[in-house]
């Protein structure tokens, strides 16, 4: 088709900033509301509420950088998979039994394809992945 196969290597630029804005948003979120966000782990049965949403916190934001930037985004999505792996697992598969809620369960099922692409594919260009050689 017109020669798109040209601009493969920039396919990933749309999902990596996707991405990034929804767990940069999602961390920073959990940075002005900490005690909010360790009230509600703490409501999902987690230990260590507050250690949890810290760590979180600190990988959405540490993870949405460095989606957006192409640096260690394999390692970046890994971690991000393990988080949305835990919230499926947590929230999201209860609210594929409510009709109301069913399509934010599909909505953290999308972002979890999204990373687990990201996982086998790497940044592509333009990144500092590539820039540095990382990938």
């Amino acid at each position: 088709m017109m020669h798109l196969h040209r601009y493969e290597d920039y396919a990933m630029i749309p999902l990596r900033l996707v991405l990034a804005a929804i767990f940069l948003f999602a961390g920073i979120n959990k940075a002005l509301s900490l005690s909010a966000t360790a009230q509600m782990f703490s409501g999902m049965g987690m230990p260590i509420p507050m250690v949890f949403a810290f760590i979180v916190m600190i990988l959405e934001i540490v993870g949405g950088i460095c989606l957006l930037l192409g640096l260690f985004t394999r390692h970046a999505s890994v971690w991000l998979t393990i988080i949305m792996i835990v919230a499926l697992a947590l929230v999201g598969w209860k609210q594929l039994l409510v009709p109301a809620t069913r399509m934010n369960f599909f909505m953290l099922l999308t972002v979890l394809g999204g990373l687990i692409t990201l996982i086998f594919s790497g940044a592509k260009r333009p990144s500092l992945d590539e820039h540095f050689l990382l990938d």
